[in-house]
């Protein structure tokens, strides 16, 4: 039996908890997360502050403002698999407002 809260049907919620956080200045061409996820690290959850185009990699991946790369709008949060993905890399939709990633990794 799963110690998992449940939803309305009594099915179980996988349940994560905050474990880091990391803030990307995004400000220019791409920009990615200084650090690796950490190694329990299943999801993060992402909260810009400008509207951005993001994808998940390692320390060399950029983000593009090539249709490949989803955007996510300023003011949401989204929750994010990282797939084992160590780093997410972000570029500002609007060349006049910088901003800020906001992420928070889960474990």
């Amino acid at each position: 039996m799963s110690q998992l809260p449940k939803d309305q049907f009594g099915s179980p919620i996988p349940a994560l908890h905050p474990a880091r956080a990391q803030d990307v200045s995004v400000t220019g061409t791409t920009a990615v997360n200084s650090a690796d996820f950490g190694a329990a690290v299943q999801a993060v959850l992402l909260h810009p502050t400008v509207d951005m185009r993001i994808v998940f990699g390692s320390s060399t991946t950029t983000a593009t403002d090539a249709a490949a790369s989803p955007i996510i709008f300023a003011g949401l949060a989204y929750a994010f698999s990282t797939h084992g993905d160590s780093r997410v890399a972000a570029i500002k939709l609007s060349a006049s407002s910088n901003g800020t990633l906001h992420i928070t990794e889960l474990e």
